[in-house]
């Protein structure tokens, strides 16, 4: 019958009758409604009373109402079959007053994958940095940072196949792996630093040189 509202909040007011009074659809078209005058017309007289399928929940969007339809895909990629879909919604002719928008996650999670991308760059960058001020050499922070990725070749291969590889699990399981492994992979260049220190490299020196002295005798 209409909504009433509270504190911000809409709640639908509705009729609810006897049940002697709604055994049919008939009952219900001669239901005697009181009009301002004084008298009572039926309620056929003012309003269509049919039965047709209706929603069981409607939701609200400020005070716009809207019923979301639900799909899932399988077997096909989703760009085309959204926009399969879109060019079907524009065929259909709706009342005044009545649009349908069509959207997919898609969207969201390619979005999503850009951020993800932008940070693991800037993360990137941030280790090599690091690596470079901890190691004092360019090509020794790059050939880490390059290698990096090895050990978790291992877990790519499980996570792909079982359709896990951005579950937060997984995530945090890949970093712990790639912190141990860079770890060690500095304590491995420290060490190396040591022994060249230690054993230089043989090389080969030459010195310009004269004939041998002759030693001399003197006599008093």
């Amino acid at each position: 019958m209409g909504s009433y509202y509270r504190q911000q909040e809409i709640f639908e007011v509705t009729v609810w009758s006897k049940p002697a009074v709604r055994r049919n659809l008939t009952d219900i078209q001669n239901l005697m409604l009181d009009t301002p005058a004084g008298g009572r017309v039926p309620l056929r007289k003012v309003a269509a009373v049919v039965i047709a399928p209706a929603p069981t929940e409607i939701d609200h969007d400020q005070v716009t109402r809207y019923l979301d339809v639900t799909a899932s895909v399988k077997g096909a990629a989703l760009g085309p079959v959204v926009a399969d879909v879109k060019r079907q919604v524009q065929t259909i002719a709706l009342p005044l007053g009545y649009h349908i928008e069509v959207f997919s996650d898609l969207q969201q999670r390619q979005g999503a994958d850009r951020r993800t991308l932008l940070y693991t760059l800037g993360v990137a960058a941030g280790v090599f940095l690091l690596l470079q001020a901890a190691l004092q050499s360019w090509g020794r922070a790059a050939l880490l940072l390059i290698t990096l990725p090895l050990a978790a070749a291992g877990g790519l291969l499980v996570a792909l196949p079982a359709d896990r590889l951005l579950n937060v699990g997984a995530l945090i399981g890949f970093i712990v792996v790639l912190t141990i492994a860079l770890r060690n992979g500095i304590l491995l260049i420290r060490r190396l630093e040591r022994q060249e220190g230690e054993h230089p490299r043989a090389g080969v020196s030459s010195t310009l040189c004269g004939p041998p002295r002759r030693p001399r005798f003197r006599s008093w």
